[in-house]
């Protein structure tokens, strides 16, 4: 049986060191491509996403404004209590509405 010196000890402990250290740090060069990909491609998605919402927050108004002018042709044609109770209503969803955006940062 060979007799393993201490010199070849060392320099097979060196050598691991070395391969360790070298896939150490292939590891965490992998690791930071992964992420930088990962970044982009959520930066993408979220850019898509805020598109989408600002198309529905669009709509919603438009759908808004037309519901207004609908409930503002049948609050004409009321008798005056109940337009006045219908105004407090709308008064008060309208503040609600605003409130709700403002929790999910639409602009109104």
């Amino acid at each position: 049986m060979p007799e393993i010196t201490t010199d070849a000890a060392n320099r097979v402990a060196k050598d691991a060191f070395y391969v360790g250290v070298g896939l150490g740090v292939i590891a965490f060069q992998k690791a930071q491509v992964q992420r930088v990909e990962l970044t982009k491609t959520l930066k993408g998605q979220v850019g898509e996403a805020k598109g989408q919402i600002d198309k529905i927050a669009t709509n919603a108004d438009a759908v808004e404004d037309r519901f207004e002018a609908l409930l503002d042709e049948i609050e004409a044609k009321l008798p005056e209590q109940t337009r006045e109770i219908v105004q407090q209503a709308r008064v008060t969803a309208r503040d609600a509405r605003q409130q709700v955006r403002s929790a999910v940062g639409w602009a109104a």
